[in-house]
């Protein structure tokens, strides 16, 4: 019989600190509680994923029905990893469903 293969192990290792995620444009609770137990618990393990990594860990993985894009969710975080609350605050003001309405993707 053949051995299980191994699961999968996460993109990025997990820190003791934990983030509050909440703060993303976009991720509410049941999404917070997926990329959690994804192992991605701080903005700078989320700015280093891709939208696609997000959306796997989120929807497929989690089984979360996302309503909002993960497509902004790495620069919102890479913006508060590096202590760039104005400029964060200033780019969330433009999000729809946490969709970036000036970009043209």
């Amino acid at each position: 019989p053949q051995a299980a293969p191994p699961a999968a192990a996460p993109l990025i290792r997990a820190s003791g600190k934990r983030d509050d995620l909440l703060i993303i444009e976009g991720i509410g609770p049941k999404s917070k509680e997926a990329l959690y137990k994804g192992g991605i618990t701080s903005f700078e393990q989320i700015a280093n994923l891709t939208p696609d990594d997000l959306y796997r860990i989120v929807k497929i993985e989690g089984g979360v029905n996302l309503v909002n894009d993960t497509k902004t969710w790495p620069k919102q975080a890479r913006l508060l990893a590096d202590g760039k609350t104005k400029e964060f605050e200033e780019y969330v003001k433009y999000l729809v469903n946490s969709r970036d309405t000036n970009s043209k993707n």
